[in-house]
């Protein structure tokens, strides 16, 4: 089980959201293509999912979109970054149900924050039986 799924492939950027995930406890896996950004939701049941938006492999709206129409996934929050100056791409992610949509200056910025947010959500929930 996984606190943080992670779509997205720059391995810098997962390593940085790693370390930091760790120094809290939190455990993460990443996912590469849309398909496993599925089954891992399923499977892991994680706090969030975090979505590059320019990640085109992962098909990010579409995934988005996918995981919220997905009864048993829909409750999953769901975390995106992008450039700053594709704000479309931010009103994009909005409607296809993306809880949280940042560039990705203000998601480093707030990310341990986030990371605290998802720490804390965790401890109380219920443990699987």
């Amino acid at each position: 089980m996984a606190d943080l799924l992670l779509a997205l492939t720059d391995l810098l950027f997962f390593a940085r959201i790693r370390t930091m995930a760790e120094a809290r406890g939190l455990t993460l896996e990443r996912a590469r293509t849309p398909e496993e950004v599925l089954e891992r939701a399923h499977a892991a049941r994680p706090a969030a999912i975090v979505f590059d938006l320019h990640e085109e492999r992962l098909a990010p709206l579409r995934t988005i979109a996918e995981v919220k129409a997905d009864a048993a996934l829909r409750e999953i929050r769901t975390i995106g970054y992008f450039s700053h100056v594709r704000n479309d791409v931010k009103e994009q992610a909005l409607r296809a149900g993306c809880d949280l949509v940042l560039p990705r200056s203000a998601f480093l910025a707030r990310l341990a924050e986030l990371l605290d947010e998802i720490a804390a959500d965790r401890m109380r929930a219920p443990s699987p039986q």
